[in-house]
C-alpha cells in the first residue's frame, strides 16, 4: 500500500463482494448521480 501511496493514490476500497443491502445503497446513492444519458445502449 505504501508503494501505491507513493504513486499518489490516496483512497483504497477494501471490500469483498457487495451484499444485497449494499447493492441497494449504491443504486440509491451513486447511480442517481451518474451522467448516464450519454452512455450507448447495448442490446444483447
Amino acid at each position: 500500500m505504501l508503494e501505491y501511496a507513493d504513486l499518489g493514490i490516496e483512497t483504497f476500497i477494501f471490500s469483498g463482494y457487495p451484499h444485497l443491502q449494499e447493492a441497494y445503497r449504491i443504486d440509491e446513492l451513486l447511480f442517481g448521480r451518474l451522467p448516464l444519458e450519454n452512455i450507448p445502449v447495448v442490446e444483447l
